[in-house]
């Protein structure tokens, strides 16, 4: 259980029944983890069934688009060919990397089904994993910090991993958003034992750069524009109803947001370089 912030060493204050958030960064942190027994069963049966969130229809096609964007974005920022991919579930990330000339190597609780024979597969939680060889070139965590119970700890294995002016690619739910701190609901993204705990763009690079890596990037991420407008309007909305209430009757607002969810998912790709 985190008590206080790990970017701000802040007090949390409860942010509903299954956790507390820090009222400086607005991070969300899970009350109770779960054991290693418990998220090897969880993670087994989830990568049987994801589909890379949204609809089950169309997944295949959607998992094929998020992972040539990715692809995009590292070969932007890589400085070498040599890539570690972290929680990479059903991604076909690594596959195109491979594809395109990267040494690849992943890391996960389940090998991924059609995981080409050409590419490093390592067992282990992210938490626990060790140095494999001199360092990476790329190292990415697609959707993976806010599954672990220590994500200090992650972000350290993950600056581990990468070489000396290497780039790390990590990307987030959005938490600290406008809807975030005044929707009438918590966020969606919040959901133990699967996200258990969500860092906010200021935690992270506080984080990252007492870690010595420098923010390089930082995006709202999203496939297309008008996926875009949809996300942050319903964003907008929520928070500015939300506002409005929590200003005329403060008592009611927060006795509805503890019960309620926010409709409001967004997405954040941050992108640091280790110096």
């Amino acid at each position: 259980m985190i008590n206080k912030c790990i970017g701000c060493n802040v007090d949390l204050v409860e942010y509903n029944t299954l956790g507390g958030y820090c009222p400086n960064c607005f991070s969300v942190y899970a009350n109770e983890l779960p054991t290693d027994e418990e998220l090897k069963t969880y993670y087994n049966q989830f990568n049987e069934n994801y589909h890379g969130g949204g609809r089950c229809k169309g997944a295949a096609d959607r998992q094929i688009t998020y992972a040539e964007t990715y692809l995009k974005l590292i070969n932007k920022f890589a400085v070498g060919k040599s890539l570690i991919d972290v929680g990479s579930s059903n991604s076909p990330l690594p596959n195109l990397a491979h594809s395109q000339g990267y040494s690849v190597t992943v890391v996960d609780y389940i090998r991924p089904k059609n995981l080409d024979d050409g590419i490093i597969y390592i067992d282990t939680p992210l938490e626990s994993i060790t140095l494999q060889s001199d360092g990476y070139d790329v190292v990415t965590a697609f959707a993976v910090i806010e599954h672990t119970r220590q994500p200090l700890i992650a972000l350290e294995k993950l600056v581990g991993l990468c070489k000396k002016q290497g780039t790390i690619i990590i990307y987030l739910p959005e938490i600290g958003h406008f809807s975030d701190i005044n929707a009438l609901g918590t966020s969606g993204w919040f959901s133990p034992p699967e996200h258990l705990n969500l860092l906010s763009r200021k935690c992270m690079d506080s984080l990252m750069r007492d870690l010595n890596c420098q923010p390089i990037y930082y995006s709202r991420f999203e496939l297309n524009v008008m996926r875009f407008i949809v996300r942050y309007g319903i964003g907008l909305i929520e928070g500015v109803i939300g506002l409005c209430i929590k200003k005329i009757n403060y008592k009611f607002w927060m006795k509805n947001r503890q019960k309620r969810i926010s409709k409001f998912t967004g997405l954040s790709m941050f992108v640091y370089e280790k110096h």
